[in-house]
């Protein structure tokens, strides 16, 4: 997979109200509905590495030491088709699943977002679930996991024995 992308860590103690900012000066990436309002997550702005203008915006969540929540992955209307969503999830999880060293990284996805559901089923997520009119009596969202290498393979060995 080509890197066309560099994640742009937010930092500080107002993280959140950064990238806010960031999304108003970029042209309203996500509306605050749909935006995590959760302080404790990490997030990066994605910029395209030629052009470096912002394309979207990412992150994760920790709930424990083995478990991460991967946030949602937006991109630009203007952006999207070009693979920077499929680049931006794949590298996420294998970053968190590898060099971070969780065992599980799990995301949930609205039901009918069939382009990132092919993306990440592409990219080692499975359907764990779904909760049916989770939001709204009319949006029902899957949830979707990854488990890192060794645990997959302890797992084969513990349901084996």
């Amino acid at each position: 997979m080509e890197n066309k992308l560099t994640f742009t860590k937010v930092v500080g103690d107002y993280s959140l109200e950064i990238v806010r900012g960031v999304i108003n000066t970029y042209g309203g990436l996500i509306s605050d509905k749909s935006f995590y309002q959760m302080k404790e997550a990490t997030y990066f702005i994605l910029v395209d590495k030629e052009t470096d203008i912002p394309v979207g915006i990412t992150g994760y969540r920790e709930l424990n030491s083995w478990c991460v929540e991967q946030l949602n992955t937006v991109i630009l209307p203007e952006s999207r088709g070009k693979g920077y969503g499929n680049e931006a999830s794949c590298r996420l999880s294998r970053w968190l699943l590898g060099k971070r060293g969780y065992g599980k990284v799990f995301c949930t996805i609205n039901v009918k977002n069939y382009k990132m559901i092919k993306i990440k089923v592409q990219n080692g997520f499975t359907i764990e679930g779904v909760l049916k009119n989770h939001f709204s009596s009319e949006r029902s969202i899957f949830i979707l996991s990854k488990f890192g290498c060794e645990n997959n393979e302890r797992l084969r060995r513990i349901n084996n024995d």
